[in-house]
């Protein structure tokens, strides 16, 4: 049950589209708060989860009422030297919710983790682009050791970022996209895939999204389990320096809490106030102790990370795409040298870099270096073609010209000869006199004609 749960966990997000605090995110808290909810719930099935001291009138089935009645309802903590009026007063009562629910809690915390890498997901499969099937692909064949079938699925995965890359330009644009063309960097920025962007923004606003839900995650906990939880980690470990037990820094997990029982007798209700021991608050601790810390570390991992993402995309990426051109011994001509500018700029585009840069993070550099060398190649190879195809359209294939010598009034019959193919061509040495007319075209003569 346990392993059929963590693969289908798996299965919703394998880690190959994202950098390490992606994993950090979506993979691993969800897979250790799904085990963590696990162990609370096999405690809860396995041994008692609440035991209370009742009166001696209460025995047999008495016991077991009073037992899962104050598991089900929610139990009071008071400390033991307090008043015992205060208890009755309805003063300095603690009411203690959470415990039945925490494995619920768990759960509903790992899907929430979840959930921003199926966003992820979601939105670059839609983009065309598949970074799980290339790096499962790539890393299926690094260990290849046949060179031709290595060279066949660099050049097939070369091809299907072609494709994306080729979908991004906008052939017939619409009048206010050329505006936002215009204005684009200016005064506005455009988020568009034709604009060869869109990837490159949505990939830092998922990070945040990652934030806003550890923030959400955490502001929730602490309105369930009670304000002294902001601190609680921080309290710990300087209970621990100063030689304190855990118990003694907060209560929000106390061991023994007061449960009220109302039991009518004949006609009248009696209110009984017993002592439980909660021993599943002993896991509870432990459990939501390694939640705050585990959340603190994944909050801070996914900062760092999402300011170095913001670097990598403001910062011009040349240095980085000419290091792995140059590993494969590229940029040693002239041409080349002057062409991997506009390759990157041109063609690549920022979401072009930004695959190149995720699929890195995955993959190993020389699948990186060979991959960019082919798409350099694939590049190259369209800008000689179209320099071909535009040298055609400027200098087209010239017919020899015709002698315009034949004179209109040689050649009456409409339909041209095969002397002078244009029925009315005018010697242009010298050309005619502005007042000369064109030769008069007499009709035919009307009479009899002869059908025969």
């Amino acid at each position: 049950m346990i392993t059929d749960i963590l693969t289908k966990l798996a299965s919703l997000n394998k880690g190959r589209d994202g950098d390490w605090s992606d994993r950090l995110n979506s993979l691993y808290t969800s897979r250790l708060l799904v085990c963590l909810g696990i162990l609370v719930t096999t405690r809860q099935f396995v041994g008692d989860t609440i035991i209370c001291f009742g009166p001696n009138e209460f025995n047999g089935q008495w016991n077991n009422y009073m037992d899962a009645y104050c598991w089900v309802s929610n139990t009071q903590y008071m400390p033991l030297n307090s008043h015992h009026d205060a208890l009755i007063d309805g003063y300095e009562r603690v009411p203690i919710r959470y415990y039945q629910w925490t494995p619920l809690i768990l759960l509903l915390q790992a899907g929430l983790f979840a959930f921003p890498g199926l966003l992820w997901r979601s939105m670059y499969q839609s983009a065309g682009i598949d970074f799980v099937k290339i790096t499962e692909t790539a890393s299926k064949f690094e260990t290849v050791i046949d060179s031709t079938a290595w060279n066949t699925v660099v050049g097939k995965l070369s091809k299907h970022i072609d494709r994306y890359l080729e979908l991004q330009k906008e052939y017939n644009p619409s009048w206010w996209r050329r505006v936002g063309s215009c204005l684009n960097g200016r005064l506005i920025v455009s988020v568009s895939r034709h604009y060869g962007n869109y990837l490159t923004c949505a990939y830092p606003l998922i990070k945040i999204v990652f934030l806003i839900n550890i923030l959400f995650q955490y502001y929730m906990l602490c309105t369930w389990l009670g304000h002294e939880y902001q601190l609680y980690g921080w309290n710990v470990i300087l209970a621990v320096w100063d030689g304190q037990g855990i118990q003694r820094v907060t209560n929000i997990f106390p061991r023994v809490t007061w449960c009220n029982l109302d039991r009518r007798i004949v006609e009248k209700v009696v209110n009984y106030q017993m002592h439980c021991v909660l021993p599943i608050n002993l896991f509870n601790e432990m459990v939501f102790l390694i939640v705050w810390y585990w959340m603190l570390v994944v909050f801070i991992a996914t900062t760092i990370m999402l300011f170095r993402w913001c670097l990598r995309c403001t910062f011009q990426p040349h240095i980085y795409i000419k290091k792995h051109l140059k590993f494969n011994g590229r940029l040693r001509t002239t041409e080349e040298k002057r062409m991997v500018r506009k390759f990157i700029t041109g063609y690549l585009k920022p979401d072009g870099v930004f695959i190149i840069r995720v699929l890195a993070k995955n993959t190993s550099s020389i699948f990186i270096s060979d991959l960019l060398v082919e798409l350099f190649d694939t590049f190259l190879a369209k800008q000689r073609e179209g320099a071909s195809r535009e040298n055609d359209l400027h200098s087209p294939n010239e017919e020899p010209d015709l002698e315009l010598n034949c004179v209109a009034s040689e050649h009456k019959d409409l339909t041209g000869s095969a002397d002078c193919p244009y029925p009315y061509r005018y010697d242009y040495s010298p050309p005619p006199p502005a007042s000369s007319a064109l030769p008069r075209l007499d009709p035919p003569p009307v009479g009899k004609r002869d059908y025969r």
